[in-house]
């Protein structure tokens, strides 16, 4: 997918031709062989003005990056006999190196004691990606299929206040934390204000409890994160 949202916006043909014309064509070629076929959404395709948001609840995305991932699900809903949708937040942990993710560029702004403006009125449910993947793993070992649902932390809170828990937990600056508000900073692209997830669904069906940020930033430490 081509997840960056600014990007999105600017260049629409193309996050169209990967993010939903990519997505149609694995999903008949998933058809054709006759295998499972798992989409990978996002907490985006809602709009941020409700919060907590259920499977049930009905997408609007506030801008084209989510509106192309909304079209992506269904496209795989038309396609594909045998599918999950899974609806990730926002995720932190140890990337692949390929890409920088949120928590990368947390640790390299304070380790260089740079300013790092973090927004106080956009609120997510960041998920660790220990979890998430463990929990995809989980799921496709359970007899469900054409079913949508939510992935993500069991903590909803702001981007300012998950800067202070992870420069708390590996031993930053705090101070170089700046509260802001997405009104102050000139955005290219809107964002949601509350696009957390309810993970009940999910939850329930793997008799699993997905970490808080601060149990989650406490396994990341453990397993060497600063090494």
């Amino acid at each position: 997918a081509l997840t960056n949202a600014d990007v999105c916006e600017n260049r629409r043909s193309m996050a169209h031709d990967i993010n939903v014309t990519g997505t149609s064509r694995l999903a008949e070629l998933a058809e054709d062989l006759g295998a499972k076929f798992v989409y990978i959404s996002t907490d985006l395709v809602f709009d941020g003005q409700q919060g907590n948001y259920r499977e049930t609840d009905l997408p609007k995305p506030c801008n084209y990056y989510g509106e192309t991932k909304l079209l992506g699900e269904k496209a795989v809903k038309e396609t594909v006999s045998d599918y999950l949708i899974i609806r990730l937040s926002l995720m932190y942990g140890k990337s692949h190196g390929k890409s920088a993710c949120f928590t990368d560029w947390l640790r390299e702004s304070l380790e260089q004691q740079q300013p790092v403006k973090l927004y106080t009125d956009q609120f997510r449910t960041p998920l660790l990606v220990n979890d998430g993947v463990r929990s995809v793993l989980k799921l496709l070992e359970q007899p469900v299929t054409g079913e949508t649902f939510h992935l993500a932390g069991r903590e909803r809170l702001n981007r300012y206040e998950f800067g202070k828990k992870f420069a708390r937990a590996f031993g930053y600056d705090e101070r170089c934390l700046q509260p802001v508000t997405m009104q102050e900073v000139e955005l290219p692209v809107q964002r949601g204000g509350d696009c957390s997830l309810n993970i009940q669904k999910i939850q329930t069906l793997l008799n699993v409890k997905l970490s808080d940020v601060d149990s989650g930033l406490r396994a990341m430490r453990q397993n060497g994160y600063l090494k």
